[in-house]
């Protein structure tokens, strides 16, 4: 993510960028899933957190903020 942040725009960063953008999200989802249907504990919170946070990342990286 960080050396991402100082590459120059090219398909290959878009691309990747938005795979593990869908990819966090879907951890995200599929965590908070787990937790609703009461087959994880509160600690799955954590996980989803940084999900969501590394999704964000990934996100600005695609934007170019």
């Amino acid at each position: 993510m960080f050396l991402g942040r100082t590459a120059p725009d090219s398909e290959l960063r878009s691309v990747v960028c938005m795979g593990m953008l869908f990819v966090m999200i879907m951890l995200a989802i599929l965590g908070l899933m787990e937790y609703r249907a009461r087959r994880a504990g509160t600690a799955i919170l954590i996980s989803i957190l940084l999900e969501i946070i590394s999704g964000a990342g990934f996100a600005s990286v695609l934007v170019g903020l």
